[in-house]
């Protein structure tokens, strides 16, 4: 079973319909009440190295 199997149906619809990043931010605070203020796309994402996660360079840009 899928995390999305246990949404209710109305929710999955409204998650299955989500194509940007802040639809995304918007369903997860509004519809799932994630403690997620209204602030700009760079607040919310950051930069990081391949080394800082322990991924191999060449597979970086694939993930």
């Amino acid at each position: 079973m899928s995390g999305a199997d246990l949404l209710p149906n109305h929710l999955r619809r409204s998650l299955a319909g989500i194509r940007r990043f802040d639809q995304l931010i918007a369903f997860l605070r509004d519809e799932l009440d994630w403690p997620i203020g209204r602030t700009d796309f760079e607040d919310l994402t950051f930069d990081y190295t391949p080394d800082e996660l322990g991924i191999d360079a060449g597979s970086a840009a694939k993930i």
